[in-house]
């Protein structure tokens, strides 16, 4: 295995040309912004590395629930407000 190299500048279409091969699309749409916010907040990288696996975790948990429930072919929504 190769030792990772650490760059001074990061590279936005490096990083994103990753993200996308190792198929992490919420940590592709957020690292920018969680960066900034990791920055202003002036918290470290596993703190950084924590909230970008947490929206990915949860995206992927919400993507799963709703093809479990596509494939469920329940016939409409039902929700408790709709019940007498």
């Amino acid at each position: 295995m190769r030792a990772a190299i650490l760059h001074p500048q990061p590279h936005p279409a490096l990083i994103g040309s990753y993200l996308k091969w190792l198929k992490l699309p919420a940590i592709a749409t957020a690292y920018q912004e969680v960066a900034r916010d990791a920055e202003q907040a002036q918290v470290g990288y596993l703190s950084y590395l924590e909230a970008l696996l947490e929206r990915e975790f949860n995206q992927r948990q919400d993507r799963s629930q709703q093809q479990r429930l596509v494939r469920a072919h329940f016939p409409y929504a039902k929700r408790l407000e709709d019940f007498d």
